[in-house]
């Protein structure tokens, strides 16, 4: 099983790694879009699964600096991120149905895979 501060780095670096990837593919053949955002969601919600109830702290050092962004786990927050993941689902689900069709689909995935 992977330890929580990498769970918890590909928790954060998951969704943008994906939005990024979205964010080039052009045109709405085929709902691929709509699938890696939703599969994204999934996966951010089965590690926030596995978060949930854990306490961890992952410190991530600023390059040029004597700074770091830290991020602390613990109980209350674990609850924060597994029903923030959950949402981030339900809105995953829904937009796939409601946008279908729409124009610029690529950017709205893009950036919904980035803020999620």
């Amino acid at each position: 099983m992977m330890d929580t501060s990498m769970l918890m780095m590909a928790m954060i670096s998951l969704p943008v790694l994906a939005g990024l990837v979205a964010f080039p593919v052009v045109g709405n053949k085929g709902r691929i879009k709509e699938i890696l955002t939703v599969l994204v969601a999934l996966a951010n919600l089965a590690g926030a699964i596995m978060l949930f109830r854990h306490q961890a702290v992952l410190s991530i050092p600023v390059p040029g600096s004597d700074f770091s962004v830290v991020f602390r786990l613990y109980h209350f927050s674990s609850f924060i991120v597994l029903a923030a993941s959950g949402f981030g689902l339900l809105l995953a689900i829904f937009s796939a149905a409601f946008m279908a069709g729409r124009k610029k689909l690529n950017q709205f995935y893009a950036y919904f895979l980035i803020t999620l």
